[in-house]
């Protein structure tokens, strides 16, 4: 069952990637100030210094990277506590909370739980 979901799943995101629209430029510039992802933006940069808007430097993976594994953390540490409570099983229970906490620290020091206006 796994394979045939994971294969159809995979067959209609191609098939949506291909039959839409891309996305207007503008639209992907705006998303890029507001974001700075990483990966392969080059041509959307190009694009918004040619329209005479400032555009940040890409982020170095390095910390986008941290940001995901202090957010895995979280969010597994969580649901696996949460799990462990229901089931009474205190100990596991403890440790996926204190995962929860140290993802929660690592992102709040590393400055992701901030908002910008």
């Amino acid at each position: 069952r796994l394979l045939i979901i994971s294969c159809g799943s995979a067959a209609v995101s191609i098939l949506v990637t291909v039959l839409t629209r891309p996305a207007r430029m503008n639209a992907l510039a705006d998303f890029y100030r507001r974001t700075r992802p990483v990966g392969v933006w080059e041509v959307v940069r190009k694009y918004s210094r040619a329209q005479g808007q400032v555009t940040p430097t890409p982020e170095r993976i390095a910390r986008p990277l941290a940001g995901w594994l202090w957010g895995v953390m979280l969010v597994v540490g969580l649901t696996l506590a949460i799990g462990y409570t229901v089931l009474l099983n205190a100990p596991a229970a403890a440790f996926w909370y204190l995962v929860t906490i140290g993802g929660a620290v690592g992102l709040w020091k590393s400055g992701f739980l901030k908002t910008h206006a």
